[in-house]
């Protein structure tokens, strides 16, 4: 289908098994069971040459060889001022904020839910949380969690956002599809609360 459309493939070819996810749905939300294949044996020389002309990247949870290739990105990151949009799973979250420090000081952006938050730096409130998270002096920490409001925050300052409550078609894709509203919000020089909006607008769409 892409070949049709005259998309070009952008990714790395590498030999081994391309991975796949399978979706289980159920009544009020779903499983996915994944296969990570040859996305967890990038490495640096598979990425370097694409870095060169960029002025931001969005990493997601990675694992393996990748994991490894991931910090060495933010690494390289720093020194050519290149900004980083992170967003993580309960998975990497689970390492804790000793290994995941590295990346924390380097993120512009870091973006993940309450429970991943609670996961990664122990804690339950809000406010402890994002104390320990808030690594990088100039970087924006966005909290999800569910239909409870939003919050950001940015420079000592607490941003929140009501959730609007609907009865979603599919959840799958919806947290992605916040990130990159917030993370296009940002990058196109809007404030934060108007970032927030895309953000929503964009996970909106998705449920619905």
């Amino acid at each position: 289908e892409l070949y049709d459309e005259k998309v070009d493939f952008l990714g790395k070819v590498k030999n081994g098994k391309t991975g796949f996810s399978v979706i289980i749905p159920g009544k009020d939300d779903r499983v996915i069971l994944s296969y990570k294949g040859v996305n967890n044996l990038l490495t640096w020389q598979d990425v370097h040459s694409s870095l060169l002309e960029t002025k931001w990247l969005y990493i997601s949870t990675m694992l393996g060889k990748s994991l490894e290739t991931i910090e060495e990105i933010f690494a390289w990151s720093k020194r050519h001022n290149v900004k980083i949009a992170l967003n993580i799973s309960e998975y990497l979250a689970g390492k804790g904020l000793r290994v995941l420090k590295p990346m924390l000081e380097n993120a512009d952006i870091f973006i993940l839910n309450k429970d991943e938050a609670s996961i990664l730096t122990g804690k339950k409130l809000i406010n402890e949380i994002i104390s320990l998270l808030s690594i990088n002096p100039e970087g924006i920490i966005v909290i999800t969690d569910g239909y409870n409001p939003i919050i950001a925050a940015y420079k000592n300052k607490i941003y929140k956002k009501a959730v609007k409550k609907v009865k979603p078609v599919d959840t799958t894709g919806a947290g992605d599809a916040f990130a990159a509203g917030f993370v296009y919000g940002i990058i196109t020089n809007k404030t934060i609360p108007k970032a927030l909006d895309f953000a929503c607008k964009e996970a909106l769409s998705v449920l619905m």
